[in-house]
């Protein structure tokens, strides 16, 4: 993760362009990366990104610089709000209603062997609802509290999306097991 020193931060609030583009070119993998997650499209990712950056750089006359990757943290959680705004307003945003959800069944543990690669695939094979809830609470670490306030939610809500998100994923990955070890040659997808 890069930082940004207190000389840049410095020089960004002076709109340094040298500095501005710099920094921007060495933030927007992470940042894409981010956006991307609860997107799953490559166009409303970097618009998302660009968006943030624009109000990013809006803001950075109040921006304090109290540790290293604070800076990247706080334009994080813009490009977070910015990708919730455009898969709201794109009508991608859907949260599955109770009556349409999965029953919770319990599934055996899956192998730690895993790759990221997959799991990522996996993530993004989530409805976009179970997908932004998920990300939110297990990759970004919020709180449900504060998902509900974001996404404009019940905090019960938020609890219940990513626990069926988190089983939808959970059968995609022993899918993904079982595929893998070649011992059923034809799951049926649920």
């Amino acid at each position: 993760m890069k930082s940004v020193t207190d000389i840049e931060l410095q020089l960004m609030q002076q709109q340094d362009e040298n500095t501005l583009h710099r920094v921007f070119n060495q933030l927007y993998p992470m940042l894409f990366s981010v956006a991307y997650r609860y997107s799953n499209d490559i166009h409303d990712a970097e618009d998302a990104v660009m968006m943030a950056w624009v109000n990013a750089l809006a803001q950075i006359e109040k921006f304090q610089l109290k540790h290293n990757n604070a800076f990247y943290f706080w334009l994080k959680k813009i490009v977070i709000n910015e990708s919730i705004k455009i898969i709201k307003t794109t009508g991608n945003f859907h949260l599955v209603p109770l009556e349409e959800a999965e029953e919770t069944v319990s599934q055996p543990e899956i192998e730690n062997s895993i790759d990221v690669e997959h799991l990522r695939f996996c993530i993004e094979q989530l409805p976009t609802g179970y997908r932004t809830v998920f990300n939110l609470f297990a990759v970004e670490g919020f709180s449900h509290k504060e998902i509900a306030e974001m996404l404009q939610i019940s905090e019960s809500t938020s609890k219940s999306q990513y626990l069926r998100a988190r089983n939808h994923l959970q059968k995609l990955l022993n899918k993904y097991q079982v595929n893998a070890t070649g011992s059923q040659s034809n799951v049926q997808s649920q």
